[in-house]
């Protein structure tokens, strides 16, 4: 947990240096003219790299269990896709079995009409 609290230290200075910077500047050039405003600058910039890092290196550690992730909602995207496909010609042979589709006239437009030519038991009149 030290990068935790190391980030935590450095995410406070940068974020009290900024809300300070005119007064910080303002004292660095009492005491050491234009040369302590730059070193100030210069720190500060020494500040915001080391933060960026840590955050750069905590992002390295789970790039690869990101690319791992990645691959694994590919693979079971894949398997999903099968699923449905396999599903679908199940779907799609039963429908044909017990259905005709036409293509009909309707108010002007070609429109898909199912006529069902086959009926089960319950939907036989005696």
């Amino acid at each position: 947990m030290a990068n935790e609290d190391l980030k935590t230290q450095l995410d406070s200075a940068i974020k009290n240096f900024t809300k300070n910077r005119i007064t910080i500047l303002e004292q660095a050039a009492k005491d050491g003219g234009q040369a302590a405003v730059k070193k100030t600058n210069e720190k500060f910039d020494e500040l915001k790299a080391a933060y960026t890092d840590l955050l750069k290196n905590d992002l390295k550690k789970t790039d690869d269990q990101f690319k791992k992730l990645i691959a694994d909602a590919g693979a079971q995207i894949s398997k999903l896709d099968q699923s449905i496909t396999k599903l679908d010609k199940s779907l799609f042979g039963t429908m044909l079995d017990d259905t005709i589709l036409q293509v009909k006239k309707v108010n002007g437009t070609d429109k898909a009409v199912a006529d069902v030519k086959k009926t089960d038991d319950k939907t036989k009149k005696a």
